[in-house]
């Protein structure tokens, strides 16, 4: 279950996440980087184009815009957005708790697919992290967002 978020944590973020400066393209290390560099990469990828990953994408993102209909920062202080929305619900789009927690449940169950179908990028992340190597999912994230937002 730990990979399941993490790996959910990783694709919101990666997908959702945006900032202004100048971007400057990965400079590679050495070979064992560059391998591991493109693998990621191919693999992130791979997970993105998925139809599993489109569908918890779009229940994620219709989830966010009942918390946040209004599109202010929100800072959830660590906790996970359902847990938010329990102390918060005047503030939401949502009918009743209910309702949000059913929906959220939607996106659980959609992140255990998108982690299972792509259980070779949730085990080359778990690895990554172990090894401390935390600098190649940076720069494969980084360009993915550079490709995708012209950061």
């Amino acid at each position: 279950m730990k990979s399941n978020i993490l790996i959910l944590f990783v694709c919101i973020v990666s997908s959702s996440y945006s900032q202004t400066f100048e971007y400057q393209l990965p400079q590679p290390k050495d070979s064992a980087y560059t391998v591991k560099f493109n693998k990621l990469k191919e693999l992130y990828v791979k997970q993105y184009n998925s139809e599993s990953y489109k569908k918890m994408k779009n229940l994620n993102d219709a989830f966010m815009d009942k918390v946040n209909p209004d599109h202010t920062f929100l800072d959830f202080k660590g906790v996970p957005p359902i847990d938010w929305v329990k102390g918060n619900l005047e503030k939401t789009a949502f009918s009743s708790y209910d309702d949000a927690k059913k929906e959220y449940a939607e996106i659980e169950k959609a992140a255990v697919f998108v982690a299972a179908e792509n259980g070779a990028l949730t085990n080359m992340i778990l690895e990554l992290v172990k090894n401390k190597e935390h600098e190649i999912m940076t720069d494969v994230l980084m360009e993915l967002m550079h490709a995708q937002y012209g950061m």
